[in-house]
């Protein structure tokens, strides 16, 4: 027998559990639920966008007053149909970057401070 034939042994030691460990909220814990995908998708707030804009009917010869953009306006890019874009997403924005802010605590936790 050669004497590099054998190697030590090393017994294996428990891994302690960390000190501390975050609680998890209930909406962190349905985030993880849905999985990585849906993780930053924000629910659509209830209320209805409205933006009045007034129209040139050719048909009857009067102005009309519309408040949702039409597929053709919505097709030509117009003004009207952008600034509806824009309210009824502002809400979804604002609770988006409010999710991406974190407490000290979390950031803290984060690095194990």
């Amino acid at each position: 027998m050669h004497c590099c034939d054998r190697t030590p042994t090393v017994p294996a030691r428990p891994v302690p559990p960390p000190a501390y460990a975050a609680p998890i909220s209930a909406q962190d814990a349905l985030k993880q639920a849905m999985g990585p995908a849906r993780q930053y998708e924000v629910a659509r707030p209830a209320e209805e966008t409205k933006i009045s804009a007034s129209f040139w009917n050719r048909r009857t010869g009067a102005v009309e007053s519309s408040h949702k953009p039409s597929s053709m306006q919505k097709r030509k890019h117009q003004i009207n149909s952008l600034a509806f874009d824009c309210k009824e997403r502002s809400a979804e924005l604002q609770a988006r970057a409010a999710q991406g802010f974190k407490t000290k605590a979390q950031t803290m936790a984060k690095y194990g401070w």
